[in-house]
């Protein structure tokens, strides 16, 4: 699981597996089901600010790969990650990208 930093205002997340901090746990409990060791899979859609830092499982940064900024080991280095099909609006839009 990679950590990434949101880039965008909104960032939603409709499903897949999830690293947060408690605190971000709280607000969310009832979309989530816990997996141990702060992993969590998404059972409702679930909204994320420009700023959050959350881990994503591989198959999950795909809806938001064009929102989201790598963040790489003790450096923080930044990197956006691969570009994907991705099911999020980044400008407060409803708009939603699949194939």
């Amino acid at each position: 699981m990679k950590k990434y930093k949101v880039a965008c205002k909104v960032l939603k997340v409709p499903g897949g597996v999830v690293q947060l901090a408690d605190s971000q746990v709280k607000t969310r409990a009832d979309c989530l089901t816990d997996l141990g060791r702060n992993r969590y899979e998404v059972m409702k859609p679930v909204e994320f600010k420009k700023g959050d830092v959350l881990g994503l499982a591989e198959s999950t940064h795909k809806y938001a790969s064009n929102a989201l900024e790598l963040i790489d080991g003790d450096a923080k280095t930044k990197t956006k990650a691969p570009p994907v099909d991705i099911d999020h609006s980044c400008d407060g839009s409803a708009e939603s990208k699949q194939s």
